[in-house]
């Protein structure tokens, strides 16, 4: 009698065991359908997450990407990521080897030309065959390009482009160029004439002015807290209209051909 309850209890545990580990696969296998269907790469990935705490390389390609704080429950989130996309998602109370690879420093494309860029594919080689050669360019350690464009405006200074895999995948302005230009940034423009005066009448905050707008093609901000907002589509007279924005207050308007 003694002999069949052990025997019973050995059989349950063995089916508890099963049923769990089946469980366990049923959820891996979900969220690898679910990226599937739904694809994400890694610059949308860190752009909800931020940079990743650590990252493992794996076998066949693959990169674990470990994400913290560490929950009290589940411990760490990890990403598992293959040629740029995520493919699975799951945690894990360890952030992986002291041994493996550290997360990459460098820039990641977020802003609207980001987007634009991914529905409008542009190659690195058709972008210098358009611009020609670029003043500077400077390779991060994600293995990201910028590329920086001249002559300096006075205003946004040089146009970047970011290079991934031979293609753009960002577009924005600088004063400087990153560690390599050692000129003091400018201080940036400044709120003057008919149009700031009237901001001043007429308070307008920068959400309104982008449910008028839409979202700005570019963004820059300036070294004494200024931004300056750029909005398309470019018309064929003014140009591009662009906005000087202070502590989300519109504080002047004014036109742009570049």
């Amino acid at each position: 009698m003694k002999k069949m309850k052990i025997t019973l209890g050995v059989t349950a545990f063995i089916f508890v065991l099963t049923v769990s580990l089946l469980s366990f696969q049923a959820h891996a296998g979900w969220m690898v359908s679910y990226y599937k269907k739904n694809p994400m790469t890694v610059e949308e990935l860190k752009s909800n997450w931020g940079e990743p705490a650590n990252i493992v390389n794996m076998e066949n390609g693959v990169e674990k990407m470990v994400f913290g704080p560490k929950d009290v429950m589940i411990g760490y989130t990890y990403f598992l990521v293959k040629e740029g996309m995520v493919i699975d998602r799951g945690t894990t109370d360890s952030l992986g080897k002291s041994s493996v690879s550290k997360a990459k420093s460098g820039p990641v494309a977020k802003t609207f030309m980001g987007n634009y860029y991914k529905a409008n594919p542009v190659s690195e080689d058709a972008l210098r065959a358009q611009l020609g050669k670029p003043v500077a360019a400077y390779t991060y350690e994600n293995g990201i390009t910028r590329l920086y464009y001249g002559p300096k405006d006075v205003e946004i200074g040089y146009t970047t482009y970011l290079i991934k895999d031979g293609m753009v995948i960002d577009k924005n302005s600088s004063h400087f160029i990153d560690k390599k230009e050692t000129k003091t940034v400018s201080k940036g423009p400044e709120a003057k004439g008919f149009m700031a005066n009237y901001y001043k009448a007429n308070p307008t905050t920068v959400e309104e002015i982008k449910a008028q707008y839409g979202l700005p093609i570019s963004n820059h901000d300036y070294e004494n807290g200024v931004s300056k907002l750029t909005f398309g589509p470019k018309d064929v007279v003014i140009g591009y209209t662009y906005f000087l924005v202070r502590d989300g207050m519109v504080i002047d308007k004014r036109t742009t051909g570049n």
